[in-house]
Formats: C-alpha cells, sequence, structure tokens
C-alpha cells in the first residue's frame, strides 16, 4: 500500500546503502547514531532475533550490540547537508516480544532531508501528529519524534491491511493536517 497525505509525505522507492558514520552508546541504554549524506541512504532495521542493524550490519563501534531487549532509544543525528533515513519496520519492528519499543529521536540537521518508513507485510498502523511525532505501532504513545527535522517523509506500507493517518492523537498530539477555517 503506498499513500502520500498533502505535501508532507511522498513515495518513493529507495535503495539501501551508505555508511553510518558513528554509533556511541549512552546512558540509560541509549544509542547516538550519526549519519552522512555519503553514498545514499542509511537504513536502520532490526534482524529477526532483535539485533538492530544499519545498513544491513551490526552497528558500528560499542553499538555493535544493540537489540530491541538492550536498547531503550536511538538517537540519530544528521549535519548540514542532505540525509536520507530509512526506518525498515520488517522483522517486528523496534518492538520487543513483551511489547516493549525502542524510542527513537531524529535531528537530521540541514539540508534537504528524507524519511523513509518501510512497513512489515502485516498489518501497519503509521499514525503521524502535529507535536512532530510519528506513533509507529498503533498503540497509544509515540516511538518517533523529530520528524519535522525531515522534508520529505515517505511511507511504503507494505502488504497487509495497513492504516497510514495524518489524524494525531495516539501519543502524536492533534491532526497533522489541521482544518483551516475561513
Amino acid at each position: 500500500m503506498a499513500v502520500t497525505l498533502g505535501g508532507w509525505l511522498a513515495l518513493a522507492a529507495v535503495p539501501a546503502s551508505a555508511s553510518i558514520v558513528s554509533c556511541v552508546q549512552g546512558a540509560s541504554n541509549a544509542i547516538v547514531i550519526s549519519i552522512d549524506n555519503v553514498g545514499g541512504p542509511d537504513t536502520l532495521a532490526r534482524t529477526a532475533g532483535g539485533a538492530i542493524t544499519g545498513n544491513g550490519a551490526p552497528l558500528p563501534g560499542a553499538c555493535a550490540t544493540a537489540t530491541i531487549t538492550n536498547t531503550d532509544s536511538v538517537a540519530v543525528n544528521g549535519g548540514a547537508t542532505d540525509e536520507d533515513l530509512i526506518l525498515d519496520l520488517g522483522n517486528g519492528g523496534f518492538v520487543d516480544a513483551t511489547g516493549d519499543e525502542v524510542d527513537m529521536a531524529l535531528a537530521l540537521g540541514g539540508g534537504a532531508d528524507t524519511l523513509t518508513i518501510t512497513g512489515t507485510a502485516s498489518a501497519d498502523n503509521v499514525r503521524f501528529g502535529s507535536d512532530n511525532s510519528v506513533n509507529l505501532t498503533g498503540d497509544a504513545d509515540a516511538d518517533l519524534t523529530g520528524a519535522d527535522t525531515a522534508e520529505t517523509i515517505t511511507v511504503n506500507a507494505g502488504d497487509g491491511d495497513d492504516t497510514v493517518s495524518g489524524a494525531g492523537f495516539l501519543g502524536t498530539g492533534s491532526s497533522a493536517f489541521p482544518r483551516r477555517r475561513g
């Protein structure tokens, strides 16, 4: 399923390749990833076993052992140039078997940055709200903040009975597309 909501979301197929510049293990099971625009988009995903990967490989440095069970949050920082980030929710997304989620925070920096959310073969529920956050799981809280640091957001929901909405709530604030009266 492919959906475009206003000018804020656009759909496009983006190949995965590039390098994650650095990854630092922080306090409280947090990791901080720096990306750049060299070589194409950077892809964050997880393996079927729960390891968090960057471009299909373990994350660099101290983050090489990061999993969805030993990581509480991931901050992704960009630079002054165009960054392309793909969040691949395949293999269960960034949620462990108990339903505990890895929170994502984006600060993609300057340039014309893009965020692509790639869904699963099952039913996906992706909800955008006015506080620039995204609920990726359909539960009661936002899973990704800083969506406004991407100038273009693409959702490739995949097969399945998907819901992609800009209606807000479920932890994302009010509608991402407020009604204008006039």
